[in-house]
């Protein structure tokens, strides 16, 4: 006489596992509202707002008015911020480029564990940490032509025999601006650079040492090309940092002397503040987003590997 256990037994084996059930759907649905409900709030409601506000007169005070893409039309027949996006891009080129080659030198000089790094490591770091904003300040004080630092040590030193108006030109206050962001922002990029440099092995050094690579020799055969993922990095980061750029512009220059050192950041915040004309402001912000988003899709295309 046979049973039909076994059978029954080789079904419970085959049988395939239950999907989740509806109450453990409703528990991962509840346990992401709380983030969903933030990420609405905060990034997709303000994000269809400013559309709206782009598409309006909207003058911060007084009646609001539909305009429809009138704003987006006027901001390409407007020369002041054409003019504004190629300054800025000008700057973003140069202060990347300068950033990240200073952040590279100093990573080379501080990335063994010889005496004195960890030292160099901290005095290059600090500016980064106490930020743009308390340096700014500074150097508005330190680049004045009757009290400031700079002047005094030129007319001690006799390489200029009367205060400069350093500020009231615009190539000047720019290079003085560049050099500012280098030093601030030098000690993010050395950091970044270092972590890839200590993870190389140093017998790729030692091979090519003995195939006749001298130091700098090794530093563009075996250094960049193993840390170029990180020169990518920092040159997107720097780059749309700088496009963002906006503190150190208006705390030191406000744009000045004319429009010689306007930013688009500054001339949105002053179409926005200063002429009352939101929905324009932010028509203009959505012209700017569109172009830092080309700009880094042909970086990420250009840097992309085989």
């Amino acid at each position: 006489m046979t049973t039909a256990t076994p059978s029954l037994s080789r079904d419970k084996r085959t049988r395939a596992p239950k999907p989740a059930s509806r109450r453990d759907s409703y528990t991962g649905m509840l346990m992401l509202a709380p983030a969903m409900l933030l990420v609405a709030a905060f990034v997709i409601f303000p994000l269809l707002f400013a559309v709206v506000i782009s598409l309006t007169n909207w003058p911060l005070v007084g009646d609001v008015e539909f305009t429809g893409v009138e704003n987006y039309l006027t901001a390409f027949t407007d020369t002041t911020f054409w003019g504004s996006i190629l300054y800025t891009l000008l700057f973003a080129v140069v202060s990347t480029v300068l950033g990240v080659v200073v952040g590279y030198l100093l990573a080379v000089l501080v990335r063994s564990n010889r005496r004195g790094a960890g030292l160099i490591r901290t005095a290059v770091f600090l500016p980064y940490v106490i930020g743009i904003t308390s340096f700014s300040f500074v150097a508005l004080l330190e680049f004045r032509p009757d009290s400031g630092v700079l002047d005094q040590i030129l007319l001690g030193l006799g390489i200029t025999s009367a205060p400069t108006p350093w500020l009231l030109d615009a190539t000047s206050a720019t290079v003085l601006i560049v050099l500012l962001g280098a030093y601030v922002g030098s000690g993010f990029a050395m950091i970044i650079l270092m972590s890839g440099m200590q993870g190389i092995p140093d017998e790729l050094y030692e091979s090519a040492q003995i195939d006749g690579a001298g130091r700098w020799q090794q530093e563009f055969l075996v250094t960049v090309p193993l840390v170029k993922r990180y020169l990518g990095l920092l040159t997107v980061m720097g780059f749309i940092g700088a496009v963002l750029a906006f503190t150190q512009f208006f705390i030191i220059t406000g744009g000045g002397p004319g429009t010689g050192t306007l930013t688009v950041m500054l001339y949105v915040y002053n179409k926005a503040f200063g002429d009352l004309q939101v929905g324009y402001a932010t028509a203009l912000s959505f012209v700017v987003v569109i172009i830092a988003a080309i700009l880094t899709l042909i970086q990420f295309r250009v840097m992309r590997e085989d």
